[in-house]
């Protein structure tokens, strides 16, 4: 979808001066300037509506990054064990569909893809989030999936002080919650000095501006060109009906709005 391919050229961004480490000769402004990138914050942050195809972008680049990328490592937190099994399946099934027979093991909560010499291992793990037994824990590139729903606990003690190294990419998904949840409140965080956002990001709302600021941001239609194909613009009048009066769940779930109270 549209979104998705929104979101691989973030993710691209996010982690090229991982693709570029062993470039002694990049040019980094003029790579900017030949993507239309304003930064390389190695940090983006994603929020959009349910079944918008987070989780399948996320497989999708973790897939082609390993493929690419020599010795790398990438490491997934999911919201529970079924979750990130689940991711990992994924990110296998797709690797499968690539012509010439990739090698690859999965042992547990990592999965190995062989490069083409034998010093060449490229490892994707998927961990549900528990904050007890991951500390430690340290690769390039870190995915957060549904971050909004993960405990705060594993995001200072295992994600921050990851992000104090250089080497540490940051790319996270989620749908939104209320304005008091910690993936909210990152959206808002700026740089002091600058003023400048301090993290790349991703809004996706089937909620126009205007309705936000008006007293019934639920019954917008404004948006629904944003849909990928596999939603039914139609059957969203049904789930209106099915909300009902809750008005915030829908909000949420359904249109990609951060609410004022879950």
């Amino acid at each position: 979808s549209d979104m998705q391919r929104e979101f691989h050229e973030a993710f691209m961004q996010a982690v090229s001066l991982h693709i570029y480490k062993d470039d002694a000769d990049v040019d980094y402004d003029a790579l900017m300037k030949q993507n239309d990138w304003p930064n390389l914050k190695q940090q983006v942050l994603c929020m959009t509506p349910r079944r918008f195809g987070k989780t399948t972008a996320v497989s999708m680049f973790a897939a082609a990054y390993a493929l690419s990328v020599e010795n790398s490592t990438q490491c997934i937190f999911s919201t529970g064990k079924r979750a990130s099994d689940k991711l990992l399946d994924l990110i296998m099934q797709l690797l499968k569909l690539i012509p010439g027979n990739i090698e690859m093991k999965r042992r547990g909560e990592v999965l190995t893809v062989y490069g083409p010499s034998p010093a060449d291992l490229r490892t994707v793990s998927s961990y549900p989030a528990a904050s007890k037994t991951l500390p430690g824990t340290g690769r390039e590139v870190i995915y957060m999936e549904e971050a909004a729903f993960m405990d705060i606990g594993i995001f200072h003690e295992v994600i921050v002080p990851l992000l104090e190294m250089d080497t540490t990419s940051l790319i996270c998904i989620s749908t939104p919650q209320d304005r008091q949840n910690y993936y909210s409140v990152m959206f808002d965080m700026r740089d002091p000095k600058s003023g400048e956002k301090l993290f790349n990001s991703i809004e996706l709302s089937l909620v126009c501006g205007a309705c936000k600021r008006g007293p019934h941001p639920e019954r917008c239609t404004h948006m629904t060109h944003l849909l990928p194909k596999w939603k039914s613009s139609e059957k969203q009048s049904m789930v209106r009906q099915i909300y009902a009066e809750n008005s915030q769940d829908m909000l949420r779930e359904s249109l990609g709005v951060i609410t004022e109270e879950t």
